[in-house]
């Protein structure tokens, strides 16, 4: 871990910032050209053994398969598991594409569509309409990290089964779609911890072994249960970033009002000594660097506005959020601050 029970710092401030710009030039840096087609083959494998079945289904588990399946980094010194990898993104279709023959071409799903009024994506329309997509290519929503952070995936899988006898086709096979990720979820999620008890295992550093050790129980546990610590949200809601782009195959994939559904975690860890505002400060910052180096772009952050009663809803962890993107100068997630009538002066200030 990098702190102690009472929030003393294991390494000393200079330390944690030269440790956040080597993670930062690493991770711009970084390729992974190998692993770009590797989503592609699971997912047309696995849709090619699965003929006869819903197409949600199919998805569901091609999804899983590829989680147990993709490779797992584990950053030297990076305090938080997971890597957002590149894949291409491709998305099998199962039907003859029908168009008319214009002069604009597209390529999707390693076809070339002619473009035209009457272009039907069949296999796209019936993915948005069993939920998988927000818009036709996918992407442009915010996923509910805060109903997620409450629950964890064990009690989102146990709802989804408790509810399969009472549904009819669709709803079961969305529900069991959904059984069918959480399952992949944990594996994939355990995946990181079992990695980082190993490399703890392996190295002689005592700072460092003891930071795989938390990523290793942190994984363990937030694998189905709901969070315990600022860390752990933290460790959850990248992990399961992470799995939501592996699904999509577009861009847009925002996080939503992050310092309303984090603040409450810092708070707590605060009022009873496991944090300081500076190790707070150097979680968001390698956070931030994980958004960083794919060119995936519209990753926004919003901060700030009003609670549902119309009160400020600025936090402790507005602050923080501002900070680390001051001092990262990193594209990655774009900054959104929302203002009303009662915004502090303060948060004004300091997002100009």
């Amino acid at each position: 871990m990098l702190w102690s029970g009472k929030g003393k710092g294991l390494l000393k401030q200079g330390d944690k910032m030269a440790r956040v710009e080597e993670l930062k030039k690493r991770r711009i840096g970084m390729s992974f050209d190998e692993m770009y087609h590797s989503r592609r083959t699971v997912f047309l494998s696995v849709y090619q053994e699965n003929p006869g079945e819903p197409k949600i289904i199919r998805k569901a588990k091609a999804l899983s398969v590829f989680l147990r399946e993709k490779k797992i980094v584990l950053e030297e010194d990076d305090i938080l598991a997971g890597y957002q990898q590149p894949y291409d993104y491709s998305e099998p279709l199962d039907e003859p594409t029908i168009y008319k023959p214009q002069s604009r071409r597209y390529s999707y799903g390693g076809m070339s569509v002619t473009a035209g009024d009457s272009v039907i994506l069949e296999e796209l329309e019936k993915g948005r309409r069993v939920g998988l997509f927000a818009s036709w290519l996918g992407g442009h929503v915010v996923a509910d990290f805060e109903g997620l952070l409450q629950k964890g995936f064990g009690a989102i899988r146990d709802e989804a089964g408790e509810k399969l006898a009472e549904k009819g086709e669709m709803d079961r096979n969305f529900l069991s779609a959904v059984i069918i990720v959480c399952d992949g979820v944990e594996a994939y999620i355990r995946r990181y911890a079992q990695r980082a008890r190993l490399l703890a295992q392996m190295t002689s550093d005592v700072t460092y072994r003891r930071e795989l050790e938390r990523i290793t129980e942190s994984c363990d546990w937030v694998a189905v249960n709901p969070p315990r610590s600022l860390f752990e949200a933290l460790q959850l809601f990248w992990l399961a970033h992470e799995v939501w782009t592996a699904e999509q195959y577009s861009g847009s994939l925002s996080l939503g009002r992050f310092d309303q559904y984090m603040f409450p975690y810092y708070q707590k860890d605060l009022q009873e000594g496991r944090i300081t505002r500076e190790e707070a400060l150097e979680l968001i910052e390698v956070l931030w660097i994980k958004f960083n180096g794919l060119k995936r772009g519209f990753q926004n952050i919003v901060l700030g506005g009003q609670k549902a009663d119309g009160t400020d809803a600025t936090n402790a962890f507005s602050y923080i959020c501002l900070n680390a993107t001051e001092e990262l100068k990193l594209p990655q997630p774009a900054l959104t601050v929302r203002f009303h009538s009662k915004t502090p002066d303060k948060l004004l200030d300091r997002a100009c």
